[in-house]
């Protein structure tokens, strides 16, 4: 399994110098994890709803600094949970 991360705010990404989603990696991905409702909504504006099937909304707060390691083992702890059951 390959794992990419990707924002949905493309002047976030830009700021931060982090990847911006494409539609290229919504094609290739099996599955798409997202924080928020908002990310979805995002990835709906931009894309369409042909990626809905694809999207699990994880419902954590996107309140954590880029890299955090809090984030990171929140993140661990959610996607653990969901690809073991």
């Amino acid at each position: 399994m390959r794992l990419e991360s990707a924002g949905t705010n493309r002047k976030i990404c830009e700021q931060l110098g982090t990847h911006y989603m494409t539609l290229e990696m919504l094609e290739n991905a099996t599955q798409v994890f997202v924080m928020e409702q908002k990310h979805i909504d995002a990835i709906k504006k931009e894309f369409g709803n042909g990626f809905y099937n694809k999207i699990t909304l994880l419902g954590i707060p996107d309140i954590y600094k880029y890299g955090s390691k809090e984030f990171i083992e929140i993140l661990k702890e959610k996607l653990t949970s969901i690809i073991t059951h």
